[in-house]
């Protein structure tokens, strides 16, 4: 299962791309 995660700030958007099952995630990307 692939996550896209979007937290949008005050200052900046914060964006990330999580994989894997929910006992074992990797972040794969983030900025």
């Amino acid at each position: 299962m692939r996550i896209l995660a979007i937290d949008p700030g005050y200052d900046r958007l914060g964006i990330a791309v999580v994989e894997g099952d929910a006992s074992r995630p990797a972040l794969l990307w983030s900025d």
